[in-house]
């Protein structure tokens, strides 16, 4: 017969291991739903909102493309995030491209890439000061780009990430080099 002692032991043993046994399918199930709901996620709206400029650009619809662009713009200026200001510029230059009046676009991507870079440095976002970096200098823009750079590389010191300084110097590199058009 067993003691009473024996029982608790036995308990105190088993127990662990079944809860283990019970929790580890418990959180595959839980990890599951998890991506699902990320999967199922809806886009931003700014996101919706670009879509709508490259489908009224497929339309030949300048004046939609302008209206979804302001949609996209006042939507991404309400987030926080740098981003959305990045691809609201890139589609200010691809409307600027489609209607002819690339002078105008480069104005409106400007502002919508000044203010990505106010917000990644706020963030200390190596990865959109990066891209904003390279955003400037596709509009030409020399003397922001560096600005870019420089901030990058305060961040980057700051952070002692190795991975971050090889980026910035590979983006670096890449944004020093000199453009060859076949203009002549």
């Amino acid at each position: 017969m067993k003691t009473s002692d024996e029982s608790n032991w036995a308990v105190f043993l088993v127990s662990p291991l079944l809860l283990l046994v019970l929790a580890v399918p418990l959180l595959g199930a839980l990890q599951f739903a998890a991506q699902r709901v990320q999967d199922a996620a809806p886009r931003p709206a700014w996101s919706d909102a670009i879509e709508q400029v490259n489908r009224a650009i497929a339309r030949n619809d300048a004046g939609g493309a302008l209206r979804a662009w302001y949609d996209a713009y006042n939507m991404a200026r309400g987030t926080r995030a740098w981003r959305p200001l990045v691809e609201v510029g890139d589609a200010a230059l691809k409307i600027g491209h489609f209607t002819g009046s690339p002078r105008d676009a480069a104005g409106r991507a400007r502002d919508a890439y000044l203010i990505a870079l106010f917000r990644a440095r706020r963030d200390r976002d190596i990865d959109g000061l990066l891209r904003v970096a390279e955003s400037f200098a596709k509009l030409g823009d020399h003397e922001v780009t560096l600005q870019c750079l420089a901030i990058a590389d305060r961040v980057v010191m700051r952070s002692g990430d190795d991975a971050a300084r090889e980026r910035l110097r590979d983006v670096t590199e890449r944004l020093s080099r000199p453009v060859v058009t076949g203009a002549r």
